[in-house]
């Protein structure tokens, strides 16, 4: 089977670009869509018959942000996907980034100041197994051959996030299906929450220790749907090298998509954190809002930020690393438009429903009618009848405040499918966090320091604010 992408045309430094490779990028520049494979040129306006001094000047000008978008929709609606660099690779935003530069890690604890000793950053038994990976998915529009239109491309929530350009990045591995890889087979060699990499079982974060890798070749063994299934544990790992046939299978047999919210239908491709950030920023590409957040929409208890916040993130990350949208732009992504869901941002968080319609040559303006003229009606008054009084409703008693608890920190316990309870714990106060991911926390209001996080099973029964394994747990009677 065929999925619809498009052939990446690689860039080359270009402070070094001899002048061949100049040509080369001034003809990408020009160049329209073409279909992967066959004699590429013989599709492209040439860049060779003109003067050197205009390709130069177009070998050095950065693109601007459109191009960006129509090189995603390209790659997006690519035929053939055989290496990395044919692909379009997005990752949401899942409340486990920076939280005041989510395009890139955790700090290490050593170097946590400021707000982020109360952020989520500062929960280490959760965030230790997550800083070496990036949870991302491929979007193609092969999709639709398996899901058809109805619920847009396949996407895990309303939320923004970002574009990793595919050849700034390194993928560990991939699974056709939403692997669960933080909690699925704890302390097995199938463990996607292993860190750090290497050691003596050969870890790869988010993959395995070792990878129990699935054969590309008999995808099917043993009657499971390898990367697909929860067999025997967890789906097993897809290689790096094997990831366009993890995508040909999905289109035949992976898990239909329900529509934003529903958990299925996409795929989960790990990125290796350690090396994107290393590369910071040539290694993304674009920032996006998914068209439809209104700021209402939830996902696990977490409701989406569209545009306006989104804006500011990728103002930050421009002021950062002192770029301008036209390195990298903002993009607008509509899951309903399977030909270009990539969009240069215009200031509007949804295009107008009638754009394509207005902008069609070929439907003549109807003339305006002329208004006619209200006739005035004098008003004739009605009886009003005597309205009995209505009795007051008492209001509502007020929440009950707990005397003395301290706010709940910004970044704490704030990501998608946690509750925050403020609560005392063995005499002290502070604030209990649990999640359905089944991992659980207190965060003293006094001694932040002396927060706990971790499995849920690993606290004290009725004394919260220590683990089980600790000399001072005394369990509830």
């Amino acid at each position: 089977m065929l999925l619809k992408t498009l052939l990446l045309v690689q860039g080359v430094p270009l402070g070094g670009a001899t002048k061949d490779e100049a040509k080369r990028v001034a003809t990408a520049l020009v160049a329209p869509a073409v279909k992967f494979g066959g004699d590429h040129e013989a599709h492209a306006p040439s860049g060779f018959g003109r003067p050197e001094a205009e390709v130069s000047a177009l070998s050095t000008k950065a693109p601007a942000g459109a191009a960006v978008a129509r090189r995603m929709n390209e790659r997006f609606n690519n035929e053939k996907l055989e290496h990395i660099n044919d692909m379009v690779i997005i990752h949401q935003w899942d409340g486990w980034e920076h939280p005041e530069a989510k395009w890139k890690q955790c700090p290490e604890p050593k170097n946590l100041t400021g707000d982020l000793v109360w952020s989520v950053c500062a929960q280490a038994g959760a965030i230790a197994p997550r800083r070496p990976r990036v949870s991302s998915a491929i979007i193609h529009a092969g999709m639709q051959k398996r899901i058809g239109k109805e619920h847009g491309v396949p996407l895990f929530s309303y939320e923004g996030g970002i574009a990793l350009k595919p050849s700034k990045n390194v993928v560990s591995c991939g699974y056709g299906v939403d692997a669960g890889t933080d909690d699925a087979d704890r302390g097995g060699s199938n463990t996607g929450a292993c860190f750090p990499a290497g050691g003596k079982h050969g870890c790869v974060p988010g993959c395995g220790e070792p990878p129990q890798w699935c054969d590309a070749k008999d995808p099917n063994k043993d009657n499971c749907q390898c990367g697909f299934e929860w067999c025997s544990g967890r789906p097993n790992p897809w290689k790096p090298e094997d990831i366009g046939a993890l995508l040909e299978a999905q289109m035949e047999w992976g898990p239909e998509y329900g529509g934003l919210g529903s958990l299925d239908g996409y795929n989960e491709i790990i990125i290796d954190a350690g090396y994107r950030d290393a590369h910071l920023p040539d290694s993304i590409e674009a920032f996006f809002y998914v068209e439809g957040c209104t700021g209402t929409e939830a996902m696990l208890g977490h409701t989406c930020q569209g545009r306006e916040e989104q804006s500011k993130i990728h103002e930050a990350f421009l002021e950062e690393y002192k770029l301008t949208a036209d390195d990298v732009p903002l993009l607008r992504l509509n899951p309903k438009n399977w030909e270009a869901p990539f969009e240069l941002d215009d200031g509007k968080d949804s295009p107008p429903e009638d754009a394509e319609a207005a902008a069609d040559p070929a439907v003549p303006a109807v003339p305006a009618v002329p208004a006619v003229p209200a006739v005035p009606v004098p008003a004739v008054p009605a009886p009003v009848p005597d309205v009995p009084a209505v009795p007051a409703v008492p209001a509502e008693p007020a929440p009950a405040v707990v005397d003395d608890i301290c706010p709940q920190p910004a970044d704490w316990c704030n990501y998608a499918g946690a509750t925050d309870t403020p609560k005392e714990c063995g005499g002290v106060k502070g604030h209990y966090c649990s999640d359905i991911f089944g991992k659980a926390g207190f965060m003293p209001c006094d001694n932040p320091d002396n927060g706990i996080w971790g499995e849920l099973a690993e606290i004290c029964p009725g004394q919260c604010n220590v683990k089980a394994s600790s000399a001072s747990c005394v369990a509830a009677a």
